[in-house]
Parts: structure tokens; C-alpha cells; sequence
């Protein structure tokens, strides 16, 4: 694994995307709707940082729509909270010039 942040890109990278999206306790509805995400060619998501056992800690899911990117979810592994990890600054340049204007729908 790297501690920079990466686009989630297979099958292996979707399964750590939602096994964190369960520690972060989001609900069995907005876990349904992470697959449908995840399989979106108008979305994509994000991983980063490590854990203390060398997986990702967090990640982020936007969906472009028209010229600007809605953030979907923001999540960081409970152990891995208070590291920085979702500041804006991890985030990629290439990922920065994307507007996100909202968290959640």
C-alpha cells in the first residue's frame, strides 16, 4: 500500500472502500448506494494514507455532474482519526480543480 492517495481502480481497492465505509458507521442504505457509486462512470473515489496494518485509511467519492464534483462521502478509519488525512490537502492536485460543494446529497 502507499500513504499517497490513489484512485480506487480494483476490485481489491472497492473492498478496502467498503470495509472502511462500515467502520465509519454509515448506515445498510448509504451502504447499498457506495455499490451503485463505485460501479458509476460518473463517479470515482479516492484512498489514502495507511493504517497501522499498511491499509488505506480513508477515502473520498465524487460524482461529477455537469462541470462540477459533488463530494458523496468523506471517511477516515476511526484508528487512523486525527491525522490530517481528511484535510484538503491530501487530495491530489489533479482532484483539487474539481468544485466540491456538497458533502452528502
Amino acid at each position: 500500500m502507499t500513504n499517497e492517495p490513489y484512485l480506487v481502480t480494483t476490485d481489491q481497492d472497492k473492498d478496502a472502500v467498503t470495509a472502511l465505509h462500515s467502520m465509519c458507521g454509515w448506515s445498510p442504505y448509504e451502504q447499498a448506494k457506495l455499490q451503485t457509486v463505485l460501479d458509476d462512470e460518473n463517479c470515482f473515489t479516492i484512498l489514502g494514507g495507511e493504517d497501522e496494518h499498511g491499509q488505506p485509511a480513508g477515502y473520498l467519492s465524487v460524482r461529477i455532474q455537469d462541470k462540477e464534483a459533488h463530494g458523496l462521502w468523506l471517511g477516515v478509519n476511526p484508528n487512523s482519526r486525527g491525522r490530517g488525512l481528511g484535510r484538503w490537502k491530501t487530495i491530489p492536485t489533479d482532484f483539487r480543480n474539481c468544485t466540491i460543494s456538497t458533502l452528502g446529497e
